[in-house]
């Protein structure tokens, strides 16, 4: 009695759906929020890309507009080997939207400047969207919430990291760097 063999160059001959499980990449995390950020920080997190498939797989990531001030920063991998992952950093400079002082705007000073953002990652098979999420308090409205100096309580995620509190802009949205990344 002959048994049936079902190894991968078999099984994508025999049903080509079945290649599409044998490729790819695993995002972690899914969701990237920030949580609620003081102006004029920036602010980092990072997300791993793992190749689950059997073959080597590429990836690109769509640059997010600079009006958000999200830059993405990683070192072009190539290829990516079978069970190997790829670390990318996403920094976000935090800016509270501008108020409008017209006669008939009735915004209250303290609130939150909500950032919703899907980052487009796109590989060989699939395509990502994943939910960039950050709100962001003016300084002063932040400072009087949290005081990290005095509680050690802060309002960005546990995701979260601040990278710099120095209140200047990025420069480039997409910035690709040949250094490792370090948390």
């Amino acid at each position: 009695m002959k048994r049936k063999s079902n190894t991968t160059s078999i099984a994508g001959a025999v049903d080509p759906e079945r290649m599409g499980a044998l490729r790819g990449f695993l995002v972690r995390p899914t969701k990237l929020n920030f949580g609620i950020l003081r102006e004029g920080h920036t602010y980092g997190v990072s997300l791993t890309l793992k190749n689950i498939g059997l073959d080597n797989c590429r990836f690109r990531i769509k640059a997010p507009p600079p009006s958000t001030g999200l830059t993405v920063k990683f070192s072009p991998p190539g290829a990516v080997a079978p069970g190997m992952s790829h670390q990318i950093q996403l920094e976000l400079f935090a800016l509270a939207n501008p108020k409008d002082t017209s006669e008939d705007s009735q915004k209250d000073s303290s609130e939150l400047s909500n950032l919703l953002h899907q980052l487009q990652i796109t590989t060989e098979v699939e395509i990502f969207s994943l939910p960039v999420i950050a709100q962001v308090l003016p300084a002063n409205e932040y400072d009087s919430k949290y005081s990290p100096a005095d509680t050690g309580v802060h309002g960005h995620s546990h995701l979260a990291y601040i990278l710099s509190t120095q209140p200047v802009a990025p420069q480039n949205p997409l910035k690709r760097s040949n250094t490792n990344l370090v948390k």
